[in-house]
């Protein structure tokens, strides 16, 4: 048995899915079923009972294996980071590819801060969409990357260390004139007939938009698309349209003439720190613990 199986099991315990847990570890539905075929034959007990098609059932056995599994795991991330600290590092410079956000969470500040102290060492961020930064992450062009949730879903844990730095909301915005400004918040069902303006794929708020729309049986009316927050907004003014955002992404743009309100039901999303867990060197993982306590603070 592998950490690579260990891990597949959580995402079947996670997603209750089968085909759901293949699709986040980007392997086939067969192969995934046949790693949990052989991890059963290895301990000689049943995990999951597939006898009924339409819904998955964990064991007793495996609610047992999932705690064990979650202690394995954290196990496996601790030793890799004790690794690193005796990593040695042939550079001095630091990539770190961000979402466009770096400013309005103070994560520009913090890294200026983090030099202004280090002078022998450079971290430079460097901003892009998501999907992107995940390509330059795997090409080696950047060391580390900081992503939503919501784009890092289908990264495995085995090769890649994922941190949590700050959650945030994501809220509706409209202009103050909007008809949906006299609600307290706003569903999906209430957006079924405005037309949107939205941030393009990759940016980590079209996707969970779409799926909630999905999830409402409604097909979204997307009117615009943009990836400048600024231009979204600017669109706003005296229309009936609506745009999505992140609270602290929009907080220092909103006026008079913008309100937010938040969804039904809230939604809420996770910046992440994520770099290769075998190129993780001590002075990348200086920098994160400096972005975990200076975020959480700020928070």
């Amino acid at each position: 048995m592998t950490f690579e199986d260990i891990q597949a099991f959580i995402f079947v315990y996670r997603f209750k899915s089968i085909s759901k847990a293949a699709l986040r570890l980007n392997i086939s539905q067969s192969e995934l079923s046949k790693r949990l075929q052989r991890m059963q034959t290895e301990l000689n007990s049943q995990l999951i009972d597939t006898t009924n098609k339409r819904r998955l059932v964990i064991t007793q056995t495996g609610e047992d294996f999932y705690e064990s599994a979650l202690k394995i795991m954290d196990g496996y991330e601790q030793m890799l980071d004790k690794i690193a600290i005796n990593r040695s590092s042939n550079t001095t410079t630091i990539k770190i590819g961000t979402v466009p956000i770096s400013s309005q969470y103070g994560i520009s500040k913090i890294i200026s801060g983090f030099n202004a102290e280090h002078p022998n060492i450079f971290v430079q961020p460097i901003e892009n969409e998501g999907k992107n930064l995940i390509k330059e992450l795997d090409n080696g062009s950047i060391d580390a990357a900081i992503l939503r949730d919501t784009q890092t879903d289908y990264l495995s844990p085995i090769s890649y260390g994922i941190k949590s730095l700050v959650s945030d909301e994501l809220l509706v915005i409209m202009a103050t004139s909007n008809p949906l400004n006299r609600m307290d918040s706003v569903s999906i069902k209430d957006l079924k007939e405005e037309q949107l303006l939205m941030l393009p794929e990759g940016s980590g708020v079209h996707e969970p938009i779409l799926e909630m729309f999905s999830q409402n049986g409604l097909t979204p009316k997307i009117y615009f698309q943009s990836s400048h927050i600024e231009t979204l907004l600017g669109m706003l003014n005296n229309s009936k349209s609506v745009t999505f955002l992140f609270n602290k992404s929009v907080k220092p743009f909103i006026n008079a003439d913008l309100t937010t309100k938040s969804l039904t039901p809230k939604y809420s999303s996770t910046l992440q720190f994520v770099y290769k867990q075998r190129s993780v060197t001590q002075l990348m993982l200086s920098v994160l613990h400096r972005l975990i306590n200076e975020l959480k603070f700020s928070n």
